[in-house]
C-alpha cells in the first residue's frame, strides 16, 4: 500500500528556492536601506505603490483570466493603449 503524504500545500507554502528569492529581496530592501537614507522613506513606498498599481490589476486580471482556462495573449498591446 502507497501512502501519499503531502507537505507544504497551503497557500503560503514555499520551497526552498522561493524562499531564498524572498531572502535575497529582503536583503536588497536592507542595503539599499544603510547605503542611501532616502531609499527607505515613506515617500519613496507610496511612490513605488503607485507606480506598481497597473501591473498589479492587469496581473490579478490575467490569473482570473488563465484560472478559468481561458488563454488571452493580447495583454501587451491592451497595456500599451
Amino acid at each position: 500500500m502507497n501512502v501519499v503524504r503531502q507537505s507544504g500545500t497551503g497557500v503560503f507554502s514555499m520551497n526552498g528556492r522561493e524562499w531564498s528569492l524572498l531572502v535575497a529581496c529582503l536583503l536588497a530592501v536592507v542595503i539599499f536601506s544603510v547605503a542611501s537614507p532616502h531609499y527607505a522613506t515613506p515617500g519613496n513606498a507610496v511612490t513605488v505603490l503607485r507606480n506598481s498599481v497597473e501591473l498589479l490589476l492587469i496581473g490579478l486580471g490575467m490569473t482570473l483570466l488563465l484560472a478559468m482556462g481561458g488563454i488571452d495573449v493580447s495583454i501587451g498591446i491592451v497595456m500599451g493603449l
